[in-house]
């Protein structure tokens, strides 16, 4: 409930920064809950997993910023 309370707070704000990203990585934790503390360590290979996933984007978007700002 507390979680769902949260999210419903937050849900345009988070929207509007979703927007703005560069990059936003999306673990899979949807089956996680918010205090499903015993369960952390499998919500961090869930975000590491992800990230390694995104890489090559940010990867490119770090060159191109970086070459726009060689200009």
């Amino acid at each position: 409930m507390l979680d769902q309370s949260l999210s419903i707070m937050n849900g345009p704000a988070l929207t509007q920064e979703l927007k703005q990203a560069d990059v936003v990585i999306h673990p899979n934790v949807l089956n996680i809950g918010a205090a499903e503390f015993e369960a952390r360590n499998q919500a961090i290979l869930e975000g590491e997993k992800a990230a390694q996933q995104m890489l090559p984007q940010i990867r490119q978007l770090l060159q191109q910023k970086t070459l726009a700002l060689a200009k």
